[in-house]
Formats: C-alpha cells, structure tokens, sequence
C-alpha cells in the first residue's frame, strides 16, 4: 500500500466521528460561501497504533479547525512519520464546494507558500497529501502560525490559521 493511501487512510480515521458531519457550516451555497469563523484547536493531538502485536508503531499527529458558530470540522491537516522512510508526510482535508484547480497553499508566518493540487474528494471533504520537505518541517518547528488557504467556487480565498503551539512537543512523540 502506498504513502498516500495510508496517510488518507489514516486522516479519514482520525476525523472519527466529526468527520460525518463535515462542512455543515462550510458547505452554503457554492456561488456565495461566506468564510467560515474558524477556531483551531490549540494544541496538537498525537496518536500511534500499530497493525498488530509485534508490529511497529504507524505515528501521527493533527490539528482541526472547527467551525465556531456549529463545532463542525472546517479543516484537518494530519502530519505522521511513516516507519519504513522516517519522512514526515502531511494530509490537508478541507470542505467541498472548492475552486479545485486553485490547489491548497500552506504557509508559515506569512512566508514560503508552498501550492499543493488537490489529490482526491469524497463525501468527507477535499484532500492533499504532501511529503514535508526539511524546509517546511524546520520553519513549523520554529513559527507560530501554519496558513492552509483554499478557494470556494466563488473563487474567493479562506484563509484558515493553525496555531503551532505545541507543534514541536507533538512531532518529538512522533517521530
């Protein structure tokens, strides 16, 4: 199985149950989408599960940002550390409704955007899966604010900040 169905795989289950009444508050009317309040959960949540006894430990971490107004899921961007590579990957997961050429921009601080295209959608959401490269790893480790822009079909961008906040202590458990 390749890094990019596990790692789909993986942020599909940690969504859990948020994740079946996604983007109620980001799905309005595709032509006039109003941008989401979000609120991002402060700290980063890590997991690891393994396939069975003996096998090795499959770690990841993640963030959510959700909606204000209703609590539903605006966004997730997962991070593990696959054990066969030692590469850290990431999957953004956002609303439907999106202007999918545009792709997903993540930044730091405002600095680097980096645009990834979207890889896949299904009932759940949009999804982008990217190896994260030293570069983005170190300025994350370092900064204060991870940026995920999207567009609606209005081609209007969202803007969503993800706080960093305890984004280094997350990724020591995790890698």
């Amino acid at each position: 199985m390749g890094w990019l169905s596990r790692i789909c795989g993986l942020g599909l289950v940690l969504a859990g149950g948020l994740a079946a009444g996604v983007l109620a508050a980001a799905s309005q009317e595709a032509t006039q989408p109003d941008q989401p309040k979000a609120q991002a959960r402060v700290t980063w949540a890590s997991s690891c599960t393994s396939a069975g006894r003996g096998q090795q430990l499959e770690c990841a971490m993640e963030q959510r940002a959700i909606a204000k107004e209703n609590g539903q899921l605006i966004a997730l961007i997962t991070i593990r550390v696959p054990s066969d590579t030692k590469k850290p990957v990431s999957m953004v997961q956002v609303p439907l409704n999106l202007f999918l050429p545009a792709g997903v921009n993540v930044d730091v601080d405002g600095d680097m955007a980096q645009n990834f295209p979207f890889q896949t959608c299904n009932n759940n959401g949009c999804f982008v899966g990217f190896p994260v490269s030293d570069n983005l790893l170190k300025q994350m480790l370092n900064g204060g604010k991870l940026n995920i822009t999207f567009q609606y079909l209005n081609k209007k961008p969202v803007v969503l900040p993800m706080s960093l906040e305890g984004f280094t202590e997350a990724y020591n458990r995790i890698k």
